[in-house]
Parts: C-alpha cells; structure tokens; sequence
C-alpha cells in the first residue's frame, strides 16, 4: 500500500470510527451489587445466565413488518430504544454487526465474574459458549494480576465509563436520538456522568479508558478472528464489488483488476483494513470526498529513495593491535 494510501485510509477511519457508538453502551440496567446485572430495557431480555443477545439476533434477522408485530409487544421505552439500535445496526456490514454484538456479548458474561473469586467462577464459565469463554478466560488471567484497589477502580468506573464513552462516540444527530429515546430519569443520569467525566484530568480521563479497553473491548486479534468466523461476509463484499463492477468504464475496470491483483497479494489482516477503510470511503458525502481528494493532491511529494531499501551502514572496526 502507498504512502498516500495509508494516510487516506487512516484519515478516513478516524472519521468514520466516531460515527458509531456500540450496541448497549447507553442501556440502562439494575444490578444486585455484585455485577449480576439483569438489563431492564434495551436488548437483554435473559439475565446473566441466558443467552444475552439471541432476542436481538432474531429481531435483526426479521422482516419488517415480522418485526414491527414484535417491537409492538415491547413496553414502549424498550421498544423506542430497540427501534433506533436496530436502525443503527441494519446499516451494517456482516462483520461490524458481529463484532459490535460480540462486544456486548463479551461484557455481558465478564462484568458478573469480576465481582467473584477464581474458585467460585467455574458454574459461569461452563455454562458460557466456547467461543465467549475463551475470551472471557483471557481477561480473567489478567485481571487476576491486578492489585486489589485497582480492580475495584475498574469495576467501579466500569458502567459509568461505558456509558460516557458510548454516548461521546456518536454524531450530534446520533447522540439526540439517543436522547430522545431515553426516559426522562435517564437522560439526567446521562447529562451528570457527562459533567462529572468532563471535570477529570486528562491523565485520569486516559488511564481509566486504557483499564475500560483492556478487558471490555476487543484487541485487533480477536476482532480478524471473529470476523472470519462471519457467514457470507466474502459473498456480501463479492456482491457489492461486483455490481459496482458493472457500471465502471473500460479504463476504470482496468485499474480495479490492478487493484484486486494486489489485493490478493495482501496478508489476511491487510485485507480485513483494506474493505473496512473501502466502506468507510463509499459512505462519505461526495462533499468529504473532494476535500480528501484535494488534501491528498496538495501533499507535497515524497522524498528521494522513499520506500528503497536503506543502505547498509559501515561495518566499524577497532584499532588493530
């Protein structure tokens, strides 16, 4: 990949990232003290010991007016909430829903095992499946690491930090629908976790995020591996690719086989960057296209021997004795 490709893609990931706050950042819950939380409106209708997210699943999967009967038996905060979440995630490609699922899915059956010893986690952990255990096991392993008073700050600021963060990601428009879906108790608690998130340091601000994103989001690792896991994501992209395929000119097509014939010499990983950054790019206004374009043209040139192999450095020698 270029140079200049890799700053657009980076430029363009950095803008699109903001736009899209995860599933059940923001949804209210109860808890018990102990981290059994059992979620009271929103996309949880088992509790901890359910499997979270099947309801969900089954409403993403439904056709519309299938869904609508559904939604129509929600109580009416449940169903306002549920509507704009299933909205946010039918804009989607395969593997972004998935991940933002599993996410969810992975705090879901964490958060309760945090508040309890090694020897009494065993009854969660098997009940879990395979796939959510490994990753829940994996934090377990480093959280057992970690000094007392550290783990209750984590614990603690955990739902609070979720519920900032998750709100903070979205785009103004974003951030009223969430508002507006929101009684009116929680839309306080909301505007307060802001003011008080907002008189931190910095330095507090980041190292309670860094604690948040070590054991509650995914590394880049689990998220190629999840991905690939993802039914008909390779037809979906195919099917995209080759409709847009069509109504391309002789010239252009030639340069997309060019393009896909380095695409294949990609490693897995390369690949996985280059469709997320390619989806972020067709979802952009043709406004924020030219300004990218124009930033990229205006670049001053790279310099002589960029990208050559360095030049091997002399070999030193002591004084010969």
């Amino acid at each position: 990949m270029s140079a200049r490709l890799a700053i657009l893609g980076c430029f363009v990931g950095a803008a699109v990232v903001a736009e899209a706050p995860a599933l059940g950042k923001t949804c209210p819950r109860s808890s018990d003290g102990n981290g059994n939380g059992r979620w009271t409106s929103g996309i949880f209708d088992a509790s901890a010991d359910g499997s979270p997210l099947d309801g969900f699943r089954k409403l993403l999967a439904m056709g519309p007016g299938e869904r609508q009967a559904a939604l129509a038996e929600k109580p009416e905060g449940q169903r306002s909430f549920l509507a704009a979440k299933l909205k946010e995630y039918d804009a989607l490609g395969p593997a972004d829903r998935e991940l933002r699922l599993r996410v969810t899915q992975l705090r879901f059956y964490l958060t309760p095992l945090l508040y309890k010893k090694p020897e009494e986690r065993a009854a969660r952990l098997d009940a879990m499946p395979a796939e959510d255990r490994r990753l829940v096991e994996e934090r377990l392993e480093q959280w057992d690491k970690l000094p007392s008073a550290l783990q209750r700050e984590v614990r603690d600021n955990e739902w609070f930090v979720q519920n900032v963060v998750g709100f903070q990601s979205g785009t103004p428009a974003q951030q009223k629908e969430m508002l507006d879906a929101m009684p009116a108790d929680r839309r306080s608690r909301i505007e307060r976790d802001l003011a008080r998130w907002n008189g931190f340091s910095p330095d507090k601000r980041q190292r309670m995020l860094a604690n948040f994103k070590q054991f509650f989001e995914l590394n880049e690792r689990e998220r190629a591996r999840i991905v690939k896991t993802v039914p008909g994501i390779e037809r979906h992209q195919v099917e995209k690719t080759l409709l847009a395929f069509e109504k391309l000119p002789a010239e252009q097509r030639t340069m997309c086989l060019d393009a896909l014939n380095r695409l294949s010499k990609m490693t897995p990983d390369q690949q996985l960057q280059f469709f997320s950054n390619a989806d972020r790019w067709a979802k952009l206004s043709e406004g924020e296209r030219d300004v990218l374009r124009r930033l990229l043209t205006q670049m001053p040139p790279l310099p002589p021997g960029y990208g050559e192999p360095a030049t091997p450095l002399p070999v030193l020698t002591g004084p010969k004795r």
